[in-house]
């Protein structure tokens, strides 16, 4: 019997330049690079022991019968732990997204594989999978086929696992991880059928190739300014390390004020400066990876017990002196941050939502160069966590509550709109107050979907009530600057209200300063919504930058004055809000003081010549069906009272 061994004279030295190449670039320490070169390893042993058994067999005359037994046993060993290998990898994939049912999946995977391994093992006694004859040599076994069947039920298994949880991978990891899958079976298929061409190692070749290209090439992970890691690797590695119980030391090192230095140094000086500020952490702190993020921020990923005053040392030290690049000296300040000893983290959400703290802290503590991540910090990161699943889980289900809080005719008393204020009642937390979710709308985009369900509630209400019936004349609605930019906001609005056979009128919309950024496309869109009927306010004054010389050029009927500003009126009494309520009667404007917190507020506010009051002194905001409830409390009241003084 003979074998051709020409298919394989290349692929063998492609496999090991391969492999060489990837050891000399740099890799995150995860098991995903571990199984990469055990499965490239593999292969090449595989090939090398086909290459050596096969040849052995052809001259098996030459060669006593232990050493027949050693190359075959050896090529059986590598062709079953190539497959094995290969399935690791796909696993090792999705390792810390499979929870329970991966880990028993795996060590179910693991006994199968040494069953098969001590099998082979068994040959020289058993002759299940070979036995070496001293006058005929290489004969099959009864069992031979397990090396398919381990072959295609690790095979099976990979693609089942990761059709399951394909969802986490991007387009080119999907394609890659297809072609490396089609590739192991299309080997098989040309093993079975042509058993004397040593081409089903190339195919396994294809498979390497695929998967370094889809996963494991360098390129990948690496930011190319600093030849740091990126930030999207640091989950990766972070998430396994939790997933596999391993403990970690974590620092941040930042660059205090980095956007300004841009500008001031100039981009090309700046991406230079940051150049060695990462050469210089990599070389500083060899056993450590080392992670870029934007803006001027480093994150360094240790072993337990680092010795974190010598790194904090060592970093502060070299950041009192100038970064020479292109020929400038770059000063910058730096904000160093890690986290305590004592902190376990349970999910590498946590740690990543520390890191993007630290940098929010560092940004808001202009005086401070360190910052400690302390347990007190780990827990309202967590509670950050259950708001935004809540917050989720109240847009999917389409569970937002709307509270609506009275509106006050300042000068007869008589409760006259309402503002909609959205709230979360959650299984797991209770009563979510908007300061929490809103911001988290804000930052992940659903801000939008958010004001379309809020302003849904108030459709659905107005729809229900008659709000002449009650004494109401309008409910306000905020926007949120993400809204106002959306160009369709007006036709959804339209398309809502013909769903509920409600008029715009009874609806005022309030936005707030931030929205007054972007002139052109603000106006844009209030032209729209006014011309579907509706009018505007504008929401908290004097918590950010307008002035009456700005508003002045937007459409506004209404001015609502920011609590703030009435509490530090009533604290220290001047003459400023007087005159600002002045100057928007004469221009026109309505106004709306919010915060008002006592009697005296309210008079105040009445004389000074504010036309609407709203806070707490009259009322928190009421559920619906409270909120009318009070509404028909506050009529029965008056007329009551009205009928006492006739």
């Amino acid at each position: 019997m003979a074998w051709s061994f020409n298919v394989s004279s290349v692929t063998i030295m492609v496999l090991c330049i391969l492999l060489l190449f990837f050891m000399m670039k740099p890799r995150l320490p995860i098991r995903l690079n571990f199984f990469f070169v055990a499965f490239a390893l593999t292969e090449i042993l595989t090939l090398f022991t086909d290459i050596l058994s096969s040849w052995m067999d052809m001259h098996h005359e030459l060669f006593p019968v232990w050493s027949l037994y050693l190359s075959n046993g050896f090529y059986f060993l590598f062709f079953i732990g190539r497959s094995f290998c290969f399935l690791a990898y796909t696993m090792a994939l999705f390792g810390p997204s499979s929870g329970k049912v991966g880990k028993a999946l795996q060590r179910l995977v693991c006994l199968i594989f040494l069953g098969l391994e001590l099998i082979v093992v068994s040959c020289p006694l058993t002759g299940l999978i070979f036995s070496i004859d001293r006058d005929l040599g290489y004969r099959s076994g009864p069992f031979y086929n397990l090396i398919y069947f381990a072959l295609y039920f690790f095979l099976l298994l990979g693609i089942l696992y990761a059709i399951r949880e394909a969802k986490i991978l991007n387009p080119l990891q999907r394609y890659g991880l297809f072609l490396s899958c089609l590739a192991v079976a299309a080997g098989g298929v040309f093993r079975i059928l042509l058993p004397h061409i040593l081409v089903m190692n190339s195919f396994f070749m294809l498979a390497v190739l695929s998967l370094y290209l889809a996963f494991e090439n360098a390129d990948l992970y690496m930011e190319q300014r600093t030849s740091a890691f990126n930030y999207q690797t640091f989950e990766k590695v972070v998430e396994e390390r939790i997933y596999l119980k391993k403990d970690f030391w974590m620092c941040s090192v930042m660059v205090r004020n980095f956007s300004e230095a841009r500008e001031i140094y100039g981009g090309e000086q700046m991406d230079a400066a940051i150049g060695l500020v990462s050469e210089f952490l990599r070389r500083s702190f060899r056993d450590m990876t080392v992670f870029y993020d934007i803006n001027g921020c480093f994150v360094l990923l240790g072993p337990p017990g680092t010795d974190s005053r010598s790194v904090r040392e060592i970093v502060q030290a070299r950041f009192k002196e100038p970064w020479r690049a292109v020929n400038t000296d770059v000063h910058v300040d730096l904000v160093y941050a890690e986290m305590a000893s004592s902190l376990r983290f349970r999910d590498a959400r946590d740690v990543v939502e520390c890191v993007r703290r630290l940098m929010e802290a560092a940004a808001q503590s202009p005086d401070t160069d360190f910052i400690l991540m302390d347990q007190e910090m780990m827990d309202s990161i967590r509670h950050s966590f259950r708001v935004r699943r809540a917050l989720n889980r109240a847009l999917e289900e389409g569970t937002l509550l709307a509270y609506f809080q009275p509106i006050i005719d300042a000068r007869s008393g008589e409760v006259v709109g309402a503002e909609a204020l959205a709230r979360i009642q959650d299984p797991e937390i209770g009563m979510i107050p908007p300061g929490e979710f809103i911001p988290l709308a804000e930052k992940n985009g659903s801000i939008s979907r958010l004001g379309e369900l809020m302003f849904r509630r108030v459709c659905a209400f107005l729809h229900k009530y008659d709000l002449e019936a009650y004494g109401l004349e309008f409910i306000n609605v905020n926007l949120s600057p993400i809204q106002c930019k959306d160009q369709n906001l007006a036709e959804l609005f339209r398309s809502i209200m013909k769903e509920y056979d409600v008029s715009p009128e009874k609806i005022h919309l309030e936005i707030t300063e931030e929205a007054l950024i972007e002139e052109a496309v603000l106006h844009a869109q209030m032209d729209r919504l006014i011309e579907a009927g509706f009018s505007f306010a504008l929401d908290d004054f004097g918590s950010g930058y307008a002035n009456q010389f700005r508003l002045k050029e937007y459409p506004f009927t209404g001015i609502k004055l920011d609590m703030k500003i009435v509490w530090s009126h009533f604290k220290r009494p001047d003459s400023l809000l007087p005159n600002t309520v002045e100057t928007f009667s004469n221009l026109g404007f309505y106004t709306t003081a919010e915060g008002v917190e006592n009697q005296e507020m309210s008079e105040g506010l009445r004389d000074m010549g504010i036309v609407y009051l709203q806070g707490f002194y009259y009322a928190k905001p009421f559920p619906e069906e409270a909120f009318v409830a009070y509404i028909e409390n506050q009529r029965a009241e008056r007329q009551v009272e009205e009928e006492r003084v006739d």
